[in-house]
């Protein structure tokens, strides 16, 4: 939740979420955010643009999209090294609170190797 309030405070990024699901809308706001697609997914059922039954459906078919080439997969390797201290300094004022990698990690859901990356 610290994480997603972080990168994605909900009084500003929920106006900006799509009232029906739209990935292409989706998509540009990662981009502008700098944060995935399905990160911005699990703010919008966190935030109640989307019911848990659509969020469901939409990592489907997100998935579907992707096989086909239609939607490709976001890549860390294009954010600035800027935004990877802003997150390496939010993930020590966390620690600092007792916060672990390996915590951190699971209340993300992604792996632990994936959060080294992302803190760079």
């Amino acid at each position: 939740m610290f994480a997603a309030e972080f990168l994605t405070p909900s009084a500003e990024i929920t106006p900006l979420l799509p009232a029906r699901l739209d990935f292409k809308k989706l998509g540009e706001l990662s981009t502008q955010w700098g944060v995935s697609v399905v990160s911005l997914l699990r703010r919008c059922k966190e935030v109640g643009t989307v019911s848990e039954a659509t969020y469901r459906r939409s990592h489907q078919r997100l998935a579907t999209l992707r096989t086909s080439g239609l939607f490709a997969r976001e890549s860390v390797q294009g954010y600035t090294e800027e935004v990877l201290a802003l997150l390496r300094a939010a993930f020590e004022m966390a620690e600092a609170n007792g916060t672990s990698l390996t915590n951190l990690a699971a209340e993300l859901r992604i792996t632990l190797p994936r959060l080294r990356l992302l803190l760079g």
